[in-house]
């Protein structure tokens, strides 16, 4: 089965941990290191930079980065990448 899952780093909450540092590491069937999602704060708003690591937009530029409002938005954008991903390589 093709699963996904978020795992915690330096933070368990919704905000960063005492060095301001929060992140989530996206894998598939909990073992290959697909993505990286990392909180931040801009002009007082939060917001979730997405960091795919495998090829999203062929070879003049492999790997796939956006900042979303929300981490469920961003969830949802690497799911999204990694399922045409695995439809082209089939």
């Amino acid at each position: 089965m093709n699963k996904i899952t978020f795992i915690e780093r330096y933070s368990s909450t919704d905000e960063p941990d005492d060095k301001g540092r929060w992140a989530r590491k996206v894998l598939y069937n909990n073992e290959l290191c697909i993505g990286w999602i990392k909180r931040f704060e801009h002009s007082g708003k939060v917001m979730f930079c997405l960091s795919g690591f495998f090829p999203t937009t062929g070879n003049d530029g492999p790997n796939f980065h956006g900042i979303y409002p929300t981490y469920k938005e961003s969830q949802g954008k690497i799911k999204e990448l990694w399922n045409e991903f695995l439809n082209k390589i089939k």
